[in-house]
């Protein structure tokens, strides 16, 4: 029995520091595992930022859009136009922007600037009634550029008033864009 146990402690002798070198590389595994989390914790953290500032300046540009098309109502409905679209789509664009070559607002946001700037240039013919917007948002360092075209459909009934007054009542959402006014007119915006 005596042999029986010096056996088996010669081959446990043999194995001195096995389980350390084991404990070892657990750790460093552990490590590596815990560097991989940290580092894709911090890059969707980063990618959340970075999303939020894009959809803030996403929002700046649409704020653009909003002002050049008030702009332009503003512009239809004084005087010389007296509420009619100009014959030639470049005087619209040209009382609009007042000889500049894009118009910027400063807005707050959620104490934060964020700042559009807007251009209208003619599109299609010269008396189409059409012209594209390009409006940039900026918040933070980064844009978000949205363009749109604008066309003015003058209403198609007889005898009817264009719609470009406080006496339009507010878009239906479900009438396919159509605006209707108190006074039996209608137009279409696309």
């Amino acid at each position: 029995m005596k042999n029986l146990d010096k056996r088996i402690q010669v081959v446990v002798r043999g194995e001195d520091g096995v389980i350390l070198g084991i404990a070892m590389m657990m750790l460093l595994l552990l490590t590596l595992l815990g560097l991989l989390v940290i580092g894709l914790s911090s890059s969707n953290i980063q990618s959340a930022a970075y999303q939020k500032m894009s959809t803030q300046s996403f929002s700046g540009a649409e704020s653009g859009l909003t002002q050049s098309r008030n702009d332009m109502e503003s512009f239809v409905v004084a005087v010389p136009q007296n509420g009619q679209w100009p014959a030639a789509d470049t005087t619209l664009v040209a009382g609009v922007m007042g000889g500049l070559p894009q118009k910027s607002y400063n807005l707050t946001v959620q104490g934060q600037p964020v700042k559009f700037v807007y251009t209208i240039t003619d599109f299609g013919t010269v008396a189409d009634k059409t012209v594209l917007v390009s409006s940039t948002g900026t918040y933070n360092n980064v844009q978000q550029r949205v363009e749109s075209v604008f066309r003015y459909e003058p209403p198609n009934s007889i005898g009817s008033q264009e719609c470009v007054t406080a006496q339009c009542s507010s878009v239906d959402q479900s009438s396919g864009k159509n605006v209707t006014n108190n006074v039996n007119s209608q137009a279409t915006l696309f």
